[in-house]
């Protein structure tokens, strides 16, 4: 393949140069990858015992990585990562400033900690079990959350997948399931909430018509434009797994919100 290195190409002409790779290059690169990442949480689950015990295995295999606990960090510990997202994160690339550095690695990979911990706890919390509970049930059983009498905003709260994102030191013992009434609450925020995220060389699409952005501003303008959606909400648009959109959904609920525990409100989900 052809592609001149010192000179800007066309997005078409880049677009029929990837295309033009055969598919079993990026299943090979997939598969090794993979692998890589299964034999680093290997490592660390044997050093790690609870991190061990939030994944009921220390040989851990393709389906373990799937599991609503098996949680990563990226190296400057800013997000948390699940599976397959582990696989694109841009900073495992270096990237910066839109460009990728240096091919995907995992040396700056981190996995095994408190955010471990929180993540079995808050499958625990929604009535699952944290060994087999896996990150595409939990999306779809999307409960919600807050720390209970927390200092910082005991009104806040949050996705299972926004969490993370907010944890504070010494705060794991105040999570709390949200009742049913606040859940169905919290989503219907969620769902009329102008989304605020921001970024650029990163993968959306419309939510209405799947064209494909690289950039929210545009993104943002062609849903307003022709979709005559405003505000733009999570909803409106799909983020690719580059994204992180996990630390923007929570809503203030104004009032101090109800728990219980392990029952989650599916009304109004799929």
């Amino acid at each position: 393949m052809d592609v001149p290195f010192d000179q800007e190409l066309p997005q078409r002409a880049l677009l029929d140069a990837l295309c033009s790779i055969p598919q079993t290059v990026f299943d090979d690169w997939q598969t090794q990858a993979e692998q890589q990442v299964l034999e680093f949480v290997e490592k660390r689950l044997k050093a790690d015992e609870s991190a061990k015990d939030a994944l009921g295995t220390d040989t851990p295999t393709p389906d373990t990585l799937k599991l609503a606990t098996a949680i990563f960090l990226d190296g400057s510990g800013g997000c948390d990562l699940t599976y397959p997202a582990v696989l694109v994160w841009p900073k495992l690339s270096g990237w910066t400033y839109g460009r990728v550095e240096m091919p995907w690695s995992i040396s700056s990979l981190r996995f095994g900690n408190i955010f471990n911990i929180m993540a079995r706890r808050m499958v625990e919390l929604a009535g699952g079990h944290p060994h087999t509970m896996t990150i595409h049930e939990m999306d779809k059983l999307d409960p919600w959350y807050h720390f209970a009498g927390d200092p910082y905003g005991e009104r806040i709260v949050y996705s299972w997948r926004c969490v993370l994102s907010n944890y504070r030191y010494n705060r794991e013992n105040r999570l709390a399931l949200l009742g049913p009434s606040d859940t169905a609450t919290a989503r219907a925020c969620l769902a009329a909430k102008a989304c605020t995220l921001t970024f650029r060389g990163k993968d959306a699409l419309c939510a209405h018509c799947s064209e494909r952005f690289s950039e929210s501003e545009a993104l943002y303008g062609h849903i307003r434009e022709a979709h005559a959606r405003n505000p733009v909400t999570l909803h409106d648009f799909v983020p690719g797994l580059d994204i992180d959109y996990a630390s923007i959904m929570c809503v203030d609920l104004q009032v101090e919100p109800s728990s219980q525990v392990g029952e989650v409100d599916n009304s109004g989900r799929d």
